[in-house]
């Protein structure tokens, strides 16, 4: 009896201490505790940067060229697939005549003789294109997918910020005649669907390399 009682004394004391010791922390408390614009901002852009020259990327006209020979040939050869999804993600680089620009983007041809102009490389920059054609973050690098989410649109916007408004904002107002952009962009198009004009363009990188006036 005596031993019983002294067991379940040190099994009291043990629960005891273990509860003091623990430090309960509010769900909000841990959820306030990652900053992902902070993340974005001074971790995944400066690493996006920094890689660059580095990514798998193909050449806007070769790209453009064969869309419309075999875009099934095109999305085997150029393109990137995420997991089992129908998406087909693309990196491309290259140079095209600004045809016009609005308050959201900028029309571009990429090929002389094309009929129209292929790409819209735009500042409207939403959903998670960046980040899948680029695999500069996975989901599996964050304990919770809201996190994984947040990140990418934080990214985004610096991304609009950044790369995409500047550029844009300078051309306002200006006669585009003549004026070529150098880019490097992605975008995302399904592997089933046909090919449609102009393309959206998410710009990684954006100068003008011959001015209009």
């Amino acid at each position: 009896m005596r031993k019983r009682i002294i067991l379940t004394s040190l099994i009291v004391l043990a629960a005891f201490l273990t509860y003091r010791s623990c430090k309960v922390v509010p769900l909000s408390s841990i959820k306030a505790s990652f900053d992902p614009k902070a993340y974005a901002q001074t971790v995944v852009w400066p690493k996006l940067q920094s890689q660059l020259a580095d990514l798998k990327k193909a050449d806007a006209y070769e790209v453009l060229e064969a869309f419309d020979t075999n875009p099934e040939e095109a999305h085997e050869k150029f393109a990137k697939t995420v997991g089992v999804s129908n998406y087909r993600y693309y990196i491309v680089e290259g140079s095209g005549q600004i045809v016009s620009v609005d308050e959201d983007g900028i029309l571009v041809r990429v090929r002389p003789d094309s009929e129209k102009p292929e790409f819209y490389i735009t500042s409207r920059v939403f959903g998670n294109t960046i980040v899948m054609a680029t695999g500069i973050i996975k989901m599996e690098d964050f304990d919770r997918i809201m996190d994984f989410n947040l990140v990418s649109t934080a990214l985004n916007q610096i991304v609009r910020d950044e790369v995409a408004l500047p550029i844009m904002s300078s051309l306002k107002g200006r006669n585009v005649q003549g004026a070529v952009v150098r880019f490097l962009g992605l975008f995302n198009v399904l592997k089933d669907d046909p090919i449609k004009y102009p393309i959206n363009v998410i710009p990684l990188r954006l100068e003008l390399i011959q001015g209009g006036y």
